[in-house]
This record gives C-alpha cells, structure tokens and sequence, in this order.
C-alpha cells in the first residue's frame, strides 16, 4: 500500500539553488526572513558569479541518469529589474547550449506572474515556476500580509500552465489565521489546480521577524509540533490521492536556522519530513487495520527496507501507539526489498526469526 510523502527516487532532479534572500519582494511578510532560512547573508551575487557557481558545482560528481536544473530561490524572481533577470539567465545559458543543464526553475509570487514576463523567460529557458502561494485562504493570506489573494494564484497557475511551464506551489501551515482544517482545504484547493509539484513548510517564529513582535505580544499561538505534523500528514495525502508529489516538507536545517535565539517559537524540528512521513504511515495502516476489524495481540508488517524507521516512528511512537489501540503483546516489522518504497504488507503473525525483524514487546524495542 503506497504512502508517499514526497519524490525520494534517485532520477528526481539534481537541482542547484542559487538564493537571492527577499530580492524584487515588494514588502516583507509578517513570518520571513529569507537570509536566514537560506542561511545566505550577503549581497545579490552578479551574472558572474552566478555563473563560476554553476561551473564549480557541475565539477562534483552527478549520475548522468538524472536531470540537472539551476534554481533562483529565496525572493520574488519576477520582481527583479529585467536587466538583473537576463543577466542571470545569460549566465546560465552557456550551461544550457552545452547540454551541462536541462532546466531553470525559480521561485516568484503569484501576483508577479504575467504573461509578458513569461514570453521572453521562457524563450531564455525558464522552464519550472514555484509559486509562494502559502495558503489557498484569503484570511490567512491578509493576515500573513502576504499582498496577494487566492485567486491571484489559480490565474498565475493557468497562465503558466497555459505558456507550457511546470508548476510548483509553496504552501505554508500555522500561519496567522490558520489552523488544522483550514489547512487541508488549502490543500484541496492547490491540488485541484493540478501543480506538478508541492512543498509544504511549518510556520515558525524567526527573531526579528515580524510574526516575532506578534507573538511577544500574545497576538499569535503558533500551532504545535504535534498538531503541525498531523496537519502536514493530512495535507500531503490529499496530494498522494492526487498523484502530485511533494518535493519538500519541512525546513532546511542550516546553521542560522540552528543558532541559539534564531527560532522563538514554532514547530521547528530539524526531521520534520520524516515525522510527517512517519505519521503517514501511522494514518494508513491504522485505517486498513481499522477497515480489516483486526484482531489478534501479534501484528507483522513488511516494509521496504529503508522504511523501517519511518513505519517504527520516531522513537517507536507509532508501535507503541499500536500496542495501546490493538492491545497487542507484540509488533514485528520486517523489512522485504520487494515492499515498494513508502508502501507496507501486513503478514501473518508467523514469520521468518532470521530476517532480523524489528520488534517490539512488553514496552521494549530491539533492532
């Protein structure tokens, strides 16, 4: 049974990110402070620098299978003058005639998305958009001082769509206004327009930040690290269900990120994706197990190797959650490469002793 949180195969893109913290963004939202989320402090690089980056980083070694992209992140791409923008894709253009680079993608509001825009971008090989839509809620968005309406995102996605550009949306949870359930119908509506890919990051309160002031003043709860990663869970089966992957959950860990003082509050954990997978895992076996009327007090699930921990939980969270709903004396969860990645199997209680199982018993866990 499948259960995937995001594109972990390994012909998913190689991508290099060049950041260009709150470039051509027209103000600041109340949660951003992209120099830090980027953990890049310093000025814009020039069309140069771009380019000895880019060159510098295709000496590393790269399987051949996979498609290698350039991506301007971190601010509002098609906000820049139009004389910064074809620098940058100038620089990339050598790549590209040499066949060193298959695409360019970037990452840009909503509302800055026009067609005329789109005409000469294209023709200069940008060929993916990531959207910082945020939320598919007009409170959200207004009270996150985002600028930008809904409806600004469907139009910039069918126009996109329309000049025959990928899509991505960028959706955020634990916003000012937001909550479990206006999330998921975030999520409803940003996968009926049928991206090709999604990202999903917590809300946390980052010093200095606008969001930080409100939150001192008791103007803002931020959602807890339990009910974000229910939330993200139940956001990303919606794109399961629909076959959009999401590329990304979760913020980067990095050294600013990290740094004492830099996060005040907020679901920050630096494995948020692998809660959020792990909890996936819990939701749908829970409800096929529910669906099966299961009982018994031995449960034997297969999963495919590398999903061992992701179906234990962190810490076993999830067997043991099993063992208090089932009232189980016993959970094995062995791992069989023929398990698709981030599906499972559920087997008879009598396994094989010498596959090295992961069981748990009595409130003790062995690997």
């Amino acid at each position: 049974m499948p259960c995937d949180p995001s594109t972990e195969s390994g012909t998913s893109p190689w991508i290099f990110p060049v950041f260009l913290p709150h470039a051509g963004c027209p103000h600041r939202c109340v949660f951003c402070d992209q120099h830090r989320i980027s953990s890049v402090q310093r000025p814009l690089p020039t069309a140069d620098e771009v380019h000895d980056s880019i060159e510098t980083a295709l000496r590393r070694p790269i399987d051949p299978v996979r498609k290698r992209e350039i991506a301007f992140f971190g601010g509002n791409f098609f906000g820049l003058p139009e004389e910064t923008l074809r620098s940058y894709l100038d620089a990339v253009s050598p790549f590209r005639e040499e066949g060193l680079i298959q695409g360019i993608r970037c990452s840009t509001r909503p509302d800055s998305v026009s067609d005329a825009i789109l005409e000469w971008t294209k023709a200069a090989g940008l060929s993916t958009v990531e959207l910082g839509s945020q939320s598919m809620n007009d409170t959200v968005l207004e009270a996150s001082s985002r600028g930008h309406r809904v409806s600004d995102t469907i139009e910039a996605v069918e126009r996109l769509k329309r000049f025959g550009m990928a899509v991505g949306l960028q959706l955020m949870v634990g916003l000012p206004g937001d909550s479990p359930d206006i999330a998921l119908q975030s999520a409803q509506i940003a996968a009926s327009l049928k991206p090709d890919v999604v990202r999903i990051y917590p809300t946390v309160v980052l010093s200095g930040t606008p969001l930080a002031e409100q939150y001192m003043r008791g103007e803002y709860r931020p959602m807890t690290l339990e009910d974000a990663v229910s939330a993200v869970a139940d956001m990303t089966e919606v794109f399961r269900l629909a076959h959009i992957p999401v590329i990304r959950i979760g913020l980067q860990a990095s050294e600013a990120m990290t740094a004492p003082g830099a996060i005040l509050a907020g679901p920050w954990h630096p494995a948020f994706g692998h809660l959020v997978a792990s909890r996936m895992f819990r939701n749908r076996l829970t409800a096929e197990l529910d669906s099966q009327r299961f009982t018994g007090d031995v449960l034997a699930v297969a999963v495919h190797p590398r999903d061992i921990s992701r179906m234990r939980g962190d810490r076993n969270e999830n067997l043991r959650f099993w063992m208090d709903r089932y009232g189980l004396k016993r959970i094995v969860v062995r791992a069989d490469a023929r398990i698709e990645r981030n599906g499972f199997a559920i087997e008879p209680a009598a396994i094989d002793v010498h596959s090295k199982p992961s069981i748990l018993t009595n409130g003790s866990a062995e690997n």
